[in-house]
């Protein structure tokens, strides 16, 4: 569920034109309806905008849906998730959270997701971690960050997390023009090395890798 259309970063690869999308929230009124409509036939909820964290209610909306017992994560990119925030999630029994960071190294996490996001990603992904909630780390490959996949998950293992989402660039939104110009799939050797460094990185690390 978009939770918000509103998101205080421009990324690059953003497939809705984050920042940009528009300024509409959903409102409690309709969250509360669809809890009621959809508590006995779904699963997992993922809540995500947008910024997730933009949404003034966001702390009541986590509350609601764990309430209706369903399985509840929200999909960030880190920068406002503070110690105190992360501990309420916490607190309210939030099953996990993702944060998306592009890479290892500033550098390329910044050219991507805008200058001096990268050491507040970090500092997100660890008041997730030392709240002791299940975190998640997105990155979206595109053949700007492939290179960086092993020396993620190693950073990742010293930062205390388990977790690491690989996930592919959507040709949609401001993503289209990263997809035209780097699209991993235009390089079969990119792909071959992307391969061996996820296997290195299962060897080498304790890291859960999904792809």
């Amino acid at each position: 569920i978009n939770l918000t259309q509103r998101c205080n970063l421009k990324c690059k690869h953003c497939y809705l034109f984050g920042g940009e999308w528009g300024n509409k929230d959903l409102d409690l009124i309709t969250i509360k309806r669809l809890i009621k409509d959809l508590k006995d036939k779904i699963f997992f909820v993922y809540l995500a905008g947008g910024e997730p964290l933009l949404h003034k209610n966001i702390i009541e909306i986590v509350r609601l849906f764990k309430k209706a017992g369903i399985y509840t994560s929200i999909t960030t990119n880190g920068t406002l998730l503070t110690k105190r925030l992360a501990e309420k999630f916490r607190d309210l029994g939030i099953n996990h959270i993702q944060i998306s960071l592009e890479g290892a190294k500033k550098k390329t996490n910044d050219l991507i997701r805008g200058e001096g996001t990268y050491d507040k990603i970090l500092c997100g992904i660890k008041n997730s971690i030392d709240a002791g909630i299940p975190t998640v780390i997105a990155c979206t490959l595109s053949l700007l960050n492939v290179n960086e996949v092993y020396d993620l998950t190693r950073m990742i293992q010293k930062l205390g997390g388990k977790y690491i989402h690989l996930g592919f660039n959507q040709p949609a939104g401001r993503g289209k023009s990263i997809y035209e110009k780097y699209d991993l799939f235009k390089d079969k050797r990119a792909i071959k090395k992307l391969l061996r460094d996820i296997e290195r990185s299962r060897k080498k690390t304790k890291i859960d890798i999904s792809l």
